[in-house]
C-alpha cells in the first residue's frame, strides 16, 4: 500500500480480560471521530508548575524573552495559536482537582461515552505532571483516566488524552485526544463556564464472534492471597516449565547447567537483557492473565489503600548506603594563581560509585526452581 509508512505498526485489534470477568473482551479498530466535549474544572488546586518551585519570575521572564529576543517567533506562534508555549496563561498557578466532561455524542452501546465527574488522583511522582484524574468505574461504564501525554523529544506540545489506562504510552487504550493547545486550568472558567473543546475520539468496534487460537501447555500461576509466613516473600509463581524452558531461561546465570536454584540477572548488563526477553515470552501474558481474573495479595490501584512498613535496623528509609549508596561528595577551592573556582573531588570515587550502585539489592528477585519447573517473583 502507498505511501509506506515506516516505524511501529499501530494495533488493529485488542482483546481484554478485565478483573473479576473471565470472558475475552475483542475490539477492532475504526477510523477516528471528531466529536465535542464540555469541561468545568472545580476545586482550585496548586499547578504542577507552583509544585515543582515556579514563581513568577520564571513567568515574566518566558515573556521577556518571548516579546523581546524572539519577537518573529513569537508572533508566528500566536498567528498558529500556539501562544501557550512561549509564556504562560494568567491563570498558571492553579488546576482543578475535578474536572466535569460532558461528551455530546448520542449513547449507544456501541460507544463508550467519556462523561463524567474525573477526580485528580493524590499519588505524586508516578504520572507526567503528576496529571491524573479518575472517572470512577460504574455498573455500565469502566474506570477511565484524563492525562497528559508528554512529547518525549520535546519538539511538540504535552497532549491531554483520555484512556482507559494509566499509562500513556498504552496508545490503544487511549480513547480521546484533546486539542495540543488545552491545558488543565482552561477549565477554570470565570463562572463555571462550560469550555468546549473539540476531541478526536478512537472508534474501537465490539466483536461478538473473534476467537483466539493457542496451544495448550501446563503452565499454571499461584500467587498468595495473604501474608502468611512461609509465602510471605511470593508474589507470583508459575509452575509447568519444561525443561529446554529452565535450560533457556537459566544458561546465561547457570554456566554448568546443574544447578538446582538459579537467582536470574534481570536488572544489569546484556545477558540481563537477553534472560527478560525470554522471560517475558514465557511469564508475561500467563502473570497478567491471572492477575485479572485473580488479583494479588497487593492492591495496586490508583486509590489503594496505604501500607505501614517498618524501616529494618532502625535505619530510616532512603539513608542505608547499601540499598541507596551516596553520591560522590565534591568540594571547590579558590586557586589564588588563576583567580577561580576549581572542583575537588577523590580520584576514582565514581567508579566505586558505579559498583555499589551495581551491588545494591533489587526491588525484586526471579528464581528459578529445576527441580519444580517453577519460576517465582519475590
Amino acid at each position: 500500500k502507498e505511501p509506506i509508512v515506516l516505524g511501529a505498526l499501530l494495533p488493529c485489534a485488542m482483546v481484554r480480560q478485565c478483573q473479576g470477568d473471565s470472558d475475552l473482551k475483542w475490539t477492532v479498530k475504526a477510523t477516528n471521530a471528531n466529536t465535542s466535549l464540555s469541561l468545568v474544572g472545580n476545586v482550585i488546586v496548586p499547578s504542577f508548575r507552583v509544585e515543582v518551585g515556579l514563581t513568577d519570575v520564571a513567568a515574566t521572564s518566558l515573556k521577556k524573552h518571548a516579546t523581546n529576543v524572539r519577537k518573529k517567533e513569537y508572533a508566528a506562534a500566536q498567528a498558529n495559536g500556539d501562544k501557550h508555549r512561549w509564556v504562560y496563561v494568567s491563570n498558571w498557578k492553579d488546576w482543578p482537582a475535578e474536572i466535569t466532561i460532558e461528551d455530546s455524542r448520542e449513547r449507544d452501546d456501541r460507544v463508550l461515552l467519556l462523561g463524567g465527574k474525573f477526580v485528580r488522583a493524590n499519588c505524586k511522582q508516578t504520572f507526567n505532571q503528576n496529571a491524573c484524574w479518575i472517572r470512577r468505574k460504574t455498573v455500565v461504564a469502566p474506570e477511565l483516566y484524563l492525562l497528559i501525554k508528554p512529547d518525549v523529544p520535546r519538539v511538540g506540545p504535552d497532549i491531554g488524552i483520555i484512556s482507559t489506562s494509566t499509562n500513556h504510552d498504552d496508545v490503544a487504550s487511549i480513547l480521546a485526544t484533546l486539542p495540543p493547545q488545552w491545558q488543565p486550568c482552561d477549565t477554570l472558567t470565570l463562572n463555571g463556564e462550560k469550555q468546549e473543546v473539540k476531541a478526536t475520539v478512537s472508534n474501537w468496534i465490539p466483536l461478538q464472534n473473534m476467537a483466539c487460537l493457542a496451544l495448550k501447555t501446563n503452565f499454571t500461576v499461584e500467587s498468595p492471597k495473604s501474608d502468611d509466613t512461609t509465602l510471605s516473600k511470593v508474589l507470583i509463581k508459575m509452575c509447568g516449565l519444561s525443561e529446554s524452558d529452565m535450560t533457556d531461561i537459566c544458561c546465561r546465570d547457570d554456566v554448568s547447567g546443574s544447578e538446582p536454584t538459579v537467582h536470574l540477572n534481570v536488572h544489569r548488563g546484556a545477558k540481563a537483557q537477553q534472560t527478560v526477553r525470554r522471560y517475558n515470552l514465557l511469564c508475561v501474558a500467563p502473570f497478567l492473565k491471572y492477575a485479572a481474573a485473580n488479583g494479588l495479595k497487593y492492591d495496586l490501584k490508583l486509590d489503594a489503600s496505604w501500607m505501614s512498613i517498618e524501616p529494618k535496623n532502625d535505619i530510616p528509609f532512603g539513608c542505608c548506603k547499601v540499598t541507596l549508596p551516596p553520591r560522590p561528595m565534591e568540594s571547590w577551592s579558590f586557586n589564588k594563581e588563576r583567580g577561580e573556582w576549581e572542583r575537588l573531588s577523590e580520584p576514582g570515587i565514581s567508579r566505586s560509585y558505579f559498583l555499589a550502585l551495581q551491588k545494591a539489592p533489587p526491588c525484586f528477585a526471579v528464581v528459578a526452581d529445576r527441580k519444580e519447573a517453577s519460576l517465582t517473583v519475590n
